[in-house]
C-alpha cells in the first residue's frame, strides 16, 4: 500500500472529525471535505468547503457586514489549537497579527490608527494526527495571509473574543495590493468562478477606496 493511499485512508477517519469542527469562529457545523493533498515529508492538507456559505451579492453587502476595513501587513502568525479534557477541539485557527497601514472604516469604537496592530483569526489550522502527521485544515482553498505583503481586509469582530477579528467572506474580504491583475485559470481555459467573483469584488473595492 502506497503512502498516499495510507494517508487517504487515515484521513477518511478525519471526515467525522472535520464535520464536527468549525474551521471558523462562528461555530458553523456545515462543512464537507472536498479534497486531500499530500506532499512527501510535508503537511497533509484537507480542503473543506462551506455547504451553506453566506451569499454576498456585491461588495456593498460585504462591507455592510464588516465593522473594520483596513490596509495592513501581516507581521506574525501562530497556529492556535486548544482541546477539552476529551480531546475535542475548542479553538482552532491561525492567529495573525496585522500592522495597520490605513484605516478606511472603523465601527469598532476603538479608534484604530496607522501603526496599530490588530489580531486576525484566519480559517486554517494544523493538528498532528497519529499515524498521519501534520494535517492542515482550510475552507474553500483559503490561503493564509503572507508576511510583509499588504492587504485590503474587510473584518468583523468575533463574538466571545476580545479584539479578535475574522475576515468577512473569506477570500472576498481579503485582497492583496500590487497583485497581478491576471486571474488564475481552471484547466487553462476559463477563470474559475470563485476567482472571477473575487476579482469583481477587488475591482469595486479598490475603486471605492481609491487604491488603483
Amino acid at each position: 500500500m502506497g503512502k498516499l493511499t495510507k494517508v487517504f485512508l487515515a484521513l477518511c477517519l478525519l471526515i467525522g472529525i472535520a464535520s464536527g469542527v468549525y474551521l471558523s469562529l462562528g461555530g458553523k457545523n456545515n462543512l464537507e471535505v472536498m479534497a486531500i493533498e499530500y506532499d512527501e515529508g510535508k503537511i497533509v492538507k484537507v480542503i473543506a468547503r462551506e455547504v451553506f456559505p453566506v451569499p454576498y451579492k456585491d461588495p456593498e453587502h460585504l462591507l455592510s457586514t464588516g465593522s473594520l476595513v483596513i490596509l495592513g501587513k501581516p507581521i506574525k502568525s501562530e497556529n492556535v489549537v486548544t482541546k477539552d479534557s476529551e480531546g475535542i477541539l475548542i479553538d482552532h485557527f491561525t492567529l495573525t497579527e496585522v500592522e495597520l497601514t490605513n484605516v478606511f472604516t472603523d465601527k469598532s469604537g476603538r479608534k484604530y490608527k496607522v501603526g496599530d496592530i490588530i489580531k486576525v483569526a484566519e480559517p486554517t489550522y494544523v493538528v498532528d494526527v497519529r499515524g498521519t502527521g501534520l494535517v492542515k485544515f482550510t475552507i474553500d482553498g483559503y490561503e493564509d495571509l503572507e508576511k510583509e505583503k499588504e492587504y485590503l481586509l474587510v473584518l468583523q469582530e468575533e463574538a466571545g473574543y476580545d479584539e479578535l477579528y475574522g475576515i468577512v467572506g473569506l477570500e472576498l474580504g481579503k485582497h492583496e495590493l500590487n497583485v497581478s491583475e491576471e486571474m488564475p485559470v481552471l484547466n487553462h481555459t476559463q477563470p474559475h468562478p470563485a476567482n472571477v467573483q473575487k476579482e469583481e469584488f477587488r475591482v469595486d473595492l479598490f475603486k471605492k477606496f481609491q487604491l488603483n
